[in-house]
């Protein structure tokens, strides 16, 4: 049938380039990732600071690496650990070798499932170059407006972070031959002001 066949093309189209990213730009939509993000960097930062991680924290960043992409697990992580660092706390330390191999020969039977888990959550890597070249990652950059560079780029452009002001009310300055003699030239400058603002978001200075 005709008619069904268009209704289907018509259908796939819409799914596909319309109502795909109709959704996908839905304040809802992106209010949820914001939220899975929140929750698996929090989820992430426990595991960074516990020595033993719950089971109930291990499932829930599992479950939350199967919803999110590699690159928002990779970001997510990062501020994790950026925000532990800044908070003092210290990371845990990674069990060796050697506390991994002790418990005999029934480990080796035993902890096949165990060293299988290891190795998928091994997959995900930890950074964004692990999984971009130095050209990809330059050509990301540049699409988002990113630069390796010192400024905080969490600040808006027109956050204004220092204003500096200064203010001169009153001076004079006099020129003479000797104190007798009445002045040769007298300059007089009343009410002079400047005002500075840094915005480190932009890298700008307002003068």
């Amino acid at each position: 049938n005709g008619r069904q066949w268009w209704k289907y093309a018509i259908d796939s189209v819409l799914e596909v380039h319309i109502r795909r990213y109709t959704q996908m730009w839905s304040w809802s939509n992106i209010k949820k990732h914001r939220q899975l993000l929140k929750s698996y960097k929090s989820a992430y930062k426990s595991k960074l600071t516990q020595t033993k991680v719950p089971e109930e924290i291990q499932k829930q960043i599992q479950d939350l690496e199967k919803t999110l992409d590699v690159f928002n697990i990779i970001l997510a992580r990062q501020q994790a650990q950026v925000e532990v660092v800044r908070s003092g706390q210290k990371l845990r330390k990674k069990s060796t070798d050697t506390g991994e191999k002790r418990g005999g020969w029934f480990s080796g039977f035993w902890g096949k499932k165990e060293s299988k888990k290891k190795d998928e959550e091994s997959l995900i890597p930890e950074t964004i170059d692990d999984i971009m070249t130095p050209e990809e990652k330059d050509k990301l950059f540049t699409a988002i407006g990113y630069s390796e560079s010192t400024h905080n780029l969490a600040l808006p452009k027109q956050y204004v972070a220092h204003i500096m002001t200064l203010k001169l009310v009153s001076t004079s300055v006099t020129l003479r031959e000797n104190k007798n003699i009445p002045e040769i030239l007298k300059i007089q400058i009343i009410g002079l002001g400047t005002q500075v603002s840094q915005r480190p978001g932009a890298q700008a200075l307002k003068v």
